[in-house]
């Protein structure tokens, strides 16, 4: 009976899920919420972590992702060495010391005491102090994906202090012919307006990836800083998705399960 009302559903129009917590409220769990989607972690097969900065996030989602190819990417040197030492011994993550822009062109670094807020973005960090700037390698996201003949992507990761557009830009093919499933990008503000320092909204994201079938799915706020001392100043992850990838994933997944 169970079999043969998925079925019905699923000609109907409606996709039928599976999925642990179904009480627990959207953009606390990544996993969770994938699942949701309809996207098990389980089956994911090549993720890109794009400003992999010590290789945190790398780490996690060796844990979330199982079976998954992870390439973590990181330009600068010594932060990359530090990444390396994280997550060099793990299977599944391959670490590139490269970064990602609109062009395939070496790009000034500004390096700051925090190296996670390190940019190659001119706008001035909220967050340490600048120590120094230095050149880096840089590609596009079109030519490093084409030259290793990678034809799908599961999930991208970006997180670059505020040049986020400029490697969207890089890819612009790659998500036009919906290669990448879902796109995990760091914002500063809803609107463009909003930005403090260096970083991108959800406005100029949305308008770069609505046109090439992305669409906002669920926000995770990282931190947010209230003082009298400063401006304010927020951070969160937005996951976007393409919504023909999805749906044959989805169509997938119902097929497997029934």
């Amino acid at each position: 009976m169970k079999k043969l009302l998925k079925t019905l559903l699923r000609l109907a129009g409606y996709n039928y899920y599976r999925y642990r917590n179904r009480g627990a409220p959207w953009g606390v769990s990544l996993e969770l919420d994938l699942e949701r989607l309809g996207w098990s972690p389980s089956r994911t097969q090549v993720i890109l972590d794009i400003g992999a900065n010590v290789g945190v996030w790398s780490a996690s989602a060796n844990q979330i992702f199982p079976r998954a190819t992870i390439h973590a990417f990181e330009p600068v040197p010594k932060t990359f060495a530090t990444l390396r030492r994280n997550v060099g011994k793990m299977a599944r993550v391959r670490t590139h010391c490269l970064g990602f822009s609109s062009e395939a062109k070496s790009k000034p670094m500004h390096i700051y005491s925090e190296s996670q807020v390190n940019s190659v973005e001119d706008a001035k960090s909220q967050i340490g102090g600048l120590i120094e700037t230095i050149i880096v390698p840089c590609t596009t996201l079109d030519a490093w994906l084409n030259a290793l003949a990678i034809d799908k992507i599961d999930l991208i990761k970006i997180d670059v202090e505020g040049h986020e557009l400029q490697v969207l830009i890089g890819g612009v093919n790659t998500f036009r012919e919906a290669r990448v499933t879902f796109l995990l990008i760091e914002a500063k503000s809803i609107l463009s307006s909003e930005v403090s320092g260096p970083g991108v909204s959800l406005e100029q994201l949305s308008s770069f990836l609505s046109p090439l079938g992305y669409r906002l799915l669920v926000l995770y706020t990282d931190f947010i800083i209230l003082s009298p001392e400063r401006p304010f100043y927020s951070n969160f992850n937005a996951l976007f998705g393409n919504l023909t990838s999805m749906t044959l994933a989805s169509a997938t997944s119902l097929g497997a399960a029934t």
